[in-house]
């Protein structure tokens, strides 16, 4: 077990694939977003130039099981 965890913010990029909404019994919905990941830890996956600009490789894929982020957690 890992005892030097950090807490902080951290970046995901992807591309929406698929938008899922559940609906338990209509007492309450829970919007899924499925996509595809971009590697931002790697080189090709990402690069950030002046003024904050960022430019993502979508085709830097990145193999995960987490396919699926809430939509409370997207920004």
């Amino acid at each position: 077990k890992n005892k030097n965890l950090v807490l902080g913010d951290v970046l995901y990029f992807g591309k929406l694939t698929d938008v899922i909404e559940l609906d338990c019994y209509g007492e309450k919905k829970v919007t899924l977003f499925k996509c595809d990941w971009v590697a931002v830890n790697s080189s090709r996956g990402i690069k950030k130039y002046e003024l904050d600009f960022t430019l993502v490789n979508l085709n830097s894929s990145l193999s995960t099981n987490e396919l699926f982020v809430l939509a409370t957690q997207a920004i």
